[in-house]
């Protein structure tokens, strides 16, 4: 279901938001920047660790951990198993309908989502930007979309259940 998909991108990436406006010390490493420029990636990642860069984190297959675990080979963990690359930047534009994506740039959380999980973003536009992303990124699509009957009364019904659980437990208290 996409508009799931879409609503859970949203609520984590807003976390990943707060985490970054808090105090605590956090990394914002882009995959984008990842695949990119990984020596420059892997040296941001050392440095906030306050561990030493070493050449070999650039070759992990080297690694002779990767390579001998079986568990990371049963589950396709392993960094010999794909390297990383740009070629699947922007794979969501070949993957996704043009519907899908108007629908994700057109997703919002409700009130009662934001206030469920403590969110601070409502919508894709914000935590792009806020996750330092450009226009360039921002693939706004004029396809209309429509959410079904059935998910709307669904999305309707759950939000009603929250509330009456959490409205009965206040009671209780």
């Amino acid at each position: 279901e996409p508009l799931h998909a879409f609503g859970m991108w949203l609520l984590r990436m807003s976390a990943c938001i707060r985490a970054l406006e808090s105090e605590v010390p956090t990394l914002l490493l882009r995959y984008e920047d990842l695949t990119s420029d990984p020596e420059t990636a892997i040296r941001k990642a050392c440095d906030f660790l306050e561990i030493e860069f070493r050449e070999n984190l650039l070759h992990p297959d080297q690694n002779e951990y990767w390579r001998t675990q079986s568990f990371h080979k049963t589950w396709g963990q392993s960094p010999t198993s794909g390297k990383i690359s740009t070629k699947s930047v922007g794979q969501y534009k070949k993957r996704l309908t043009a519907e899908q994506i108007s629908l994700f740039w057109h997703t919002r959380l409700t009130p009662l989502g934001l206030a469920m999980f403590n969110g601070s973003y409502d919508n894709p536009a914000e935590v792009m930007s806020a996750l330092g992303y450009g226009e360039e990124n921002k693939s706004e699509s004029s396809v209309p979309f429509k959410l079904d009957v059935s998910t709307r009364d669904t999305a309707q019904a759950l939000a009603e259940g929250w509330l009456a659980i959490n409205h009965h437990g206040m009671e209780q208290a």
